[in-house]
């Protein structure tokens, strides 16, 4: 306990030296006074609050830790105070109270089980400005990602498969219309198979989207695609081409989650297993 007070303090000691340079500055401008008090003495006040408020109702969750198998080592590591040092920076700005008690139970999360990762500072950054629709929807599409991609992989190979029945039942078609022996009926209840497996797919693929209607009608089609185009510019999200049919453009984009965007998910989860990232 001593080490981690040792670092929330730091926060406010580590830039006085800075502050009081241009405080001093401000001050010979006109309404210099009102200056200060509104860039240094009511931000620094609010700031504090936060933190305070913040360090308060984590000591409070200190108290559930078992001390008997904390990783004193990592604890006393430079890598722990660099990630405890981000989250008070972000706690100091932040006003929405979710992402707080995220911040809160990340660091309970870090000092139980440690999360090794070289985007730890990256995330936490992420987690400040990324809004909790987004992380609802890219959950959504993480659940969505892998069987979306595969049923479009079936819809292009059973299309394929059908294109060639469709072939041969041209030839066998020729075959019985000119008397000679062939191998229609059997060729016609192939197609009828594939047609069945076809339709089948495509139920699957109308129900998944259907599921992600869900979220469309909660926060409106429009903010969810201005979601998922967020989503991907911060690497969380990609736009891949899936095969739709067999035709020369028949293919669609669809958003899949990246390996970052999973990563991402991992980490701000409330329980994990000393996970590598």
């Amino acid at each position: 306990m001593k080490e981690l007070n040792r670092v929330f303090s730091q926060y406010e000691v580590n830039e006085e030296y800075a502050k009081g340079s241009l405080r001093g500055i401000i001050g010979l401008l006109p309404l210099g006074t009102w200056l200060n008090e509104m860039f240094f003495n009511a931000v620094a006040r609010l700031h504090q609050k936060r933190i305070n408020e913040f360090v308060e109702e984590f000591a409070k969750d200190l108290e559930n830790v078992n001390s008997q198998i904390l990783n004193q080592d990592y604890l006393s590591s430079e890598e722990f105070y660099d990630f405890v040092y981000s989250i008070i920076k972000k706690v100091a700005v932040t006003r929405n109270q979710d992402k707080k008690d995220k911040f809160r139970k990340l660091l309970i999360q870090q000092i139980e089980n440690p999360i090794v990762s070289d985007h730890i500072e990256v995330f936490i950054e992420l987690l400040s400005r990324i809004e909790e629709a987004e992380i609802v929807i890219l959950e959504e599409v993480r659940i969505r990602s892998s069987t979306l991609n595969g049923l479009h992989s079936k819809v292009f190979r059973l299309e394929t498969e059908r294109k060639k029945i469709k072939n041969i039942m041209q030839k066998e078609s020729d075959l019985s219309s000119k008397g000679y022996a062939n191998n229609l009926p059997s060729v016609m209840k192939s197609l009828e198979e594939k047609d069945k497996e076809l339709t089948e797919v495509n139920d699957q693929i109308f129900y998944a989207d259907k599921e992600f209607n869900q979220i469309r009608l909660q926060y409106g089609n429009e903010r969810v695609i201005f979601y998922l185009a967020t989503l991907a510019s911060k690497g969380l999200l990609i736009k891949k081409p899936v095969p739709k049919g067999n035709s020369i453009i028949g293919f669609e984009n669809i958003y899949v989650i990246t390996n970052y965007g999973k990563n991402f998910l991992e980490f701000i989860r409330e329980e994990n297993n000393n996970v590598t990232l």
